[in-house]
């Protein structure tokens, strides 16, 4: 088993996970592009979208590529195929047992070598909208984009989906700016699991690509810095259709901390949430006896910008006792010694038992590379490494004065 990274002569990058052992191959194409990303600067022109053109253009790439429906193309090979867009990013990817070459040249050709016509786009817009109209029914929609608008400045995406009124009038021109601005062979990541050696699969992706052309245009994406402070530390609203709830999300800065250690505070914080908060934690038997909520303490752990962001919320109406039970256990918090070892353990084994999944062990690699700009995996070494002392220690520099409550009121028809 071996790790590898590069970036290829045309600045694609090439994450690498080679085995042996294996016989299913993977292959996944990541554009560093999602919901998020709604303006940029094309042969001198600034353009502002609204949300949802990187979704559409994931649909219409693969359901108008030149092989026409991929889905269908890649199903009546037996190859499993997907793709899918995030806030941040959009991927393709293909799994299989034969014909690796060939099924990877259709991939790379998929993504970048758009076909479509304004035809199709108008076919694609009607299940879009369908889409759109599904997701309006979400309970957690409004809650996600009160969070958004309270906790950043400059991630306000409101739907990966859009609108249904914008999407009605998506036209080719708009779309193909963007992805012309976004699909730059610099804005991608190749990501493999395979059995073929580096070498060979390096001179096998830049063949396919070489035989690709892509017009080339003067793009400028916009940097922003995310401030430290969040936008607004309390909102409350209210909501028909669902229950009383509170969610506090802290805004932690990562600002001094380099890639290495980014990774190692994956793992101490994953053990702090789930020491502190899980159900078998004291602050969710204070939760049942104080008669807070019967539900448990939700929580997620994100990364975006240089922040970590941890979220912690509950299904109740005592927003007040929930808020003052969470910030007591921050302000006083204790983990054993005993704790901690367990935890090892546990991410011991966990970390044994992955080297026996291909997929695991690619994901992992390339978690650490996206998120954290970390070039190496961690390995069973990394957490032996880890000791009692450098948690307490590590744990205890972040800075969990930044935050906002989002609570929820049930409003009465």
């Amino acid at each position: 088993m071996s790790y590898h990274q590069c970036t290829l002569p045309n600045k694609v990058q090439l994450i690498y996970y080679h085995d042996a052992s294996i016989k299913e191959m993977y292959a996944e194409i990541i554009i560093n592009c999602g919901g998020i990303n709604n303006e940029y600067t094309i042969d001198g022109k600034k353009k502002r979208v609204s949300d949802g053109v990187a979704h559409f253009l994931e649909h219409i790439l693969i359901e108008h590529s030149i092989y026409g429906n991929a889905y269908q193309n890649f199903n009546d090979d037996s190859v499993r195929f997907n793709g899918g867009t995030s806030l941040l990013t959009t991927s393709f990817y293909i799994d299989t047992v034969h014909d690796f070459t060939d099924n990877l040249t259709k991939l790379i050709r998929i993504v970048n070598t758009p076909m479509f016509t304004q035809e199709d786009i108008d076919n694609a817009k009607g299940p879009i909208i369908d889409e759109i109209r599904k997701n309006k029914d979400d309970k957690a929609r409004t809650l996600n984009i009160i969070t958004r608008e309270c906790v950043y400045h400059t991630f306000q995406t409101k739907s990966n989906t859009g609108e249904e009124d914008y999407i009605s009038q998506m036209d080719y021109p708009t779309l193909k700016d963007y992805y012309d601005a976004f699909y730059r062979l610099d804005n991608q990541t190749i990501a493999i699991s395979g059995n073929i050696s580096f070498k060979k699969i390096k001179e096998i992706i830049i063949e396919i690509y070489d035989s690709i052309h892509k017009e080339k245009r003067e793009v400028i994406l916009p940097k922003c810095e995310e401030p430290r402070e969040v936008v607004r530390r309390e909102w409350c609203y209210e909501d028909i259709k669902v229950s009383d709830f509170i969610r506090i999300v802290f805004k932690i800065p990562l600002h001094e901390i380099v890639p290495k250690e980014r990774v190692k505070l994956s793992f101490y914080i994953n053990c702090f949430v789930r020491n502190l908060f899980s159900e078998t934690s004291a602050a969710y038997t204070k939760l049942l006896k104080r008669h807070i909520s019967v539900y448990n303490i939700g929580s997620s752990i994100d990364y975006f910008d240089d922040y970590l962001i941890l979220c912690l919320e509950c299904d109740t109406s005592k927003h007040e006792a929930f808020q003052k039970l969470i910030f007591d256990t921050l302000n006083k918090w204790y983990i054993s010694e005993e704790d901690f070892a367990l935890w090892k353990k546990k991410n011991l084994l966990n970390m044994m038992m992955r080297e026996d999944d291909a997929s695991e062990c690619l994901e992992c690699f390339l978690e650490n590379i996206m998120t954290f700009n970390y070039l190496k995996p961690d390995t069973i070494q990394d957490i032996e490494d880890l000791t009692y002392e450098d948690f307490l220690a590590f744990m205890k520099k972040l800075d969990f004065s930044n935050y906002a409550i989002i609570k929820r009121l049930k409003k009465e028809q």
